[in-house]
């Protein structure tokens, strides 16, 4: 059944920062992971000038093969990406490559790259520590933990676990289907969605020998196929987008316990649609915790809810087309002022103005043409 959430998150600016943050014409370096089937740039490095919205291209990367996935770690000025590589036998392997962002520049320069031995790659995190990367590969059904070296390098996978299982959508779930990989806030549980099986799988982190123990799962509804998941900033609520049936669905957490208990699913389409296929992709809280948004493919928008605090349950507030097609990938930047969303298809990243009042969306106008834009993320200053 579906219908609404939400949920609280601590404030990281005042109103009056956010205010003036935006008057003074801060820039945020903007990194834009792309498949590279039509162009060799892999990841685009941009800048966005939060006076005027303006969005250029700075510069990019293209030593690394569709990096459908970026992750930072601004604390250290690292930057993660996915890609493919190919090995001795012939086949492609997943790979993750580490770079060191020149925080006066933006500008990216290679560390070190190492190969997951998985059939490819589709997301990374990190622990909070950045003791740890955690990620999943869509094609084999996989999640895989791997460890770092204190100055931000990759050093090696050190488990990888295999999910098994299928679902009701048999085009889309003959298998599992592992997404997304994300840390709990407690920086002791690993969550795993697995669209294939309609599971959340919950892995307890052995630190010691940095492997992922079996704890508990979460089920969702049978085909909702869910895809990306968070926490918000107070670690008493989660959600996740569900692929295959574009809802929502919220739960509440117990941090000390590491469990999910659902507390509502809500529609991710509004009932006028009529279009033959959607599915749903990306999901971001604002920085205040104050709104939820997912982008929809195939009706190529952003639902933007709205999150009551007390409750974790989420209100429905508007849909904002995305000005292109397949918004697999959207970022909103650390002020809460602008969100930009990669449209695939039509290869154009929009940015678009966010309301903090009511978390509604309007296009600035700007854009910025890329090849086959995918992934988007916004390092903070």
């Amino acid at each position: 059944m579906v219908q609404s959430i939400g949920k609280k998150v601590d404030v990281y600016y005042t109103v009056w920062e956010m205010r003036n943050l935006v008057q003074s014409g801060q820039k945020y370096y903007v990194y834009v992971g792309s498949y590279t089937r039509k162009e060799p740039t892999g990841v685009y490095v941009c800048e966005l000038d939060t006076a005027t919205g303006e969005l250029k291209q700075i510069g990019g990367i293209d030593d690394v093969k569709n990096p459908s996935f970026l992750r930072l770690d601004a604390s250290r000025d690292r930057l993660y990406a996915i890609g493919e590589r190919g090995d001795s036998d012939g086949q492609s392997r997943g790979a993750v490559s580490a770079y060191i962002i020149d925080r006066e520049t933006g500008q990216l320069a290679f560390i070190n790259q190492i190969s997951t031995e998985s059939q490819s790659l589709c997301h990374i995190s990190l622990d909070l520590e950045s003791q740890y990367m955690v990620g999943t590969s869509y094609r084999g059904g996989t999640a895989f933990i791997a460890s770092l070296t204190p100055d931000g390098s990759l050093s090696k996978v050190t488990e990888t676990v295999q999910h098994s299982g299928s679902g009701p959508v048999t085009n889309r779930q003959d298998k599992a289907h592992a997404h997304s990989a994300i840390v709990d806030p407690t920086n002791r549980f690993v969550f795993v969605c697995d669209l294939g099986i309609d599971k959340i799988m919950i892995y307890e982190i052995d630190r010691t020998n940095g492997k992922l123990k079996p704890h508990g799962e979460a089920v969702l509804h049978p085909g909702a196929g869910p895809r990306h998941f968070l926490f918000d900033a107070s670690g008493k609520f989660a959600y996740v987008i569900n692929e295959l049936d574009s809802s929502v669905t919220a739960f509440s957490y117990d941090g000390k316990a590491g469990a999910l208990h659902t507390l509502q699913t809500i529609a991710g389409l509004p009932e006028s649609f009529s279009g033959e296929k959607n599915t749903a992709a990306d999901i971001h809280l604002s920085p205040d915790g104050k709104f939820l948004y997912g982008s929809q493919r195939g009706h190529d928008s952003i639902v933007v809810y709205a999150v009551d605090p007390a409750s974790g349950k989420l209100e429905y507030v508007e849909h904002a087309s995305t000005l292109g097609r397949i918004p697999r990938n959207f970022a909103i930047t650390p002020d809460g002022g602008y969100l930009l969303a990669a449209n695939q298809d039509t290869g154009n990243v929009v940015v678009f103005r966010v309301d903090r009042q009511t978390g509604k969306l309007t296009p600035t106008g700007a854009q910025l043409q890329l090849s086959e834009p995918v992934c988007v993320e916004v390092l903070p200053n």
